[in-house]
């Protein structure tokens, strides 16, 4: 069964989270973090639930948490007076304590989702590293190799992870990190849309830091101008060949690249995926080329909901602040009828 683990002095947090998840999870609740990390414990649980309200956290000890192999989600739970709670930093996930309780269950979920999907690619990577030492690459036409199918079953399934998660950052930094030890380039970015329209780096392996930091291409011209046109992905050689397409080959070869992937949620390019050459000297195989095009869009979908997420949390959040101060008693109910929300006044006066 699905393991949850509670860090909380809270009893009613306690109990409300039983009654959630009674039947689905098995809920263990622990008195401090340094317990949850005991190397006593057999097994770690899918996700950590930190009620940063009632419960003194020493960041450290969360810390110590990041470095466990195999380790759990962790969820911060902070108060509406408080959204930014000492501990709250190292927390992968951060929302109120006040949430409704379908919305609380569905991000527990969610954590279980995104811990057992980690799990699972960092299984089948294991298995590609065995299989890829008994097998040669298979070739597929003159001068191009094709990736291992083992390989292109990690990535798959990173495509699920990255669906499932919720922190843009590590979503960035999984994606490049698997995309470095599977296709192996040299050099590797992503840049992302921001509200200028402006494509920025935001993460690269391989890239002089200082000046992915001073870069960013514009909308309508180079890179994205070519993608709008073409639909399709930028390779070296092909832009070499256009002369109308030089400012997209300069973009690219400042980028270290060989090839540039967009990614695409629906009509909209949110960003790019630069891959320089292979360590090894081996061209891109069609083939190849086609599944990175394919995971760019699981990728590109996973920037998007993390996005909408980001937006909603801090809307939640606005909303929260707002009736915490509030000088009048409010009072929400759900579509069933059920008091979703109250707020310290009205709980004075009922």
């Amino acid at each position: 069964m699905r393991t949850v683990t509670l860090v909380s002095r809270d009893a009613d947090m306690m109990a409300r989270l039983r009654r959630l998840l009674n039947g689905s999870f098995e809920v263990v609740v622990l008195e401090s973090v340094r317990d949850a990390v005991d190397p006593g414990r057999d097994n770690l649980a899918d996700a950590l639930l930190v009620d940063l309200v009632s419960t003194r956290i020493d960041p450290a000890e969360l810390g110590m948490v990041q470095t466990r192999p195999g380790r759990p989600v962790l969820v911060g739970l902070v108060s509406a007076d408080e959204p930014a709670a000492s501990g709250s930093e190292r927390c992968d996930l951060v929302v109120s304590s006040a949430l409704p309780d379908v919305a609380l269950r569905a991000t527990i979920e969610q954590a279980v989702r995104v811990h057992r999907l980690e799990l699972e690619v960092d299984h089948l990577r294991r298995d590609r590293v065995r299989a890829e030492a008994a097998a040669s690459r298979s070739v597929t036409a003159p001068g191009s190799v094709t990736t291992p199918a083992a390989v292109w079953t990690v990535l798959r399934e990173m495509g699920k992870l990255l669906a499932a998660h919720f922190d843009l950052d590590r979503v960035i930094g999984f994606f490049l990190d698997a995309i470095v030890e599977l296709v192996r380039p040299a050099r590797t970015a992503l840049l992302l849309v921001d509200e200028d329209r402006r494509y920025h780096v935001r993460g690269q392996r391989g890239l002089d830091p200082q000046f992915v930091a001073l870069l960013h291409l514009e909308a309508d011209d180079g890179l994205p101008a070519w993608f709008r046109r073409e639909g399709r992905l930028a390779v070296r050689q092909e832009l070499a060949r256009e002369a109308d397409w030089r400012d997209a080959l300069r973009e690219l070869q400042a980028l270290g690249g060989e090839v540039a992937v967009p990614l695409w949620v629906q009509a909209k390019l949110v960003g790019i995926l630069t891959l320089g050459p292979r360590v090894a000297g081996q061209p891109y195989g069609s083939e190849d080329l086609e599944r990175l095009f394919t995971l760019a869009g699981q990728v590109a979908m996973a920037v998007e909901d993390i996005s909408l997420f980001s937006t909603v949390r801090a809307q939640h959040a606005f909303i929260e602040q707002v009736l915490a101060h509030l000088q009048n008693g409010a009072i929400t109910i759900d579509a069933s009828g059920h008091v979703t929300r109250v707020n310290r006044r009205a709980e004075e006066l009922l």
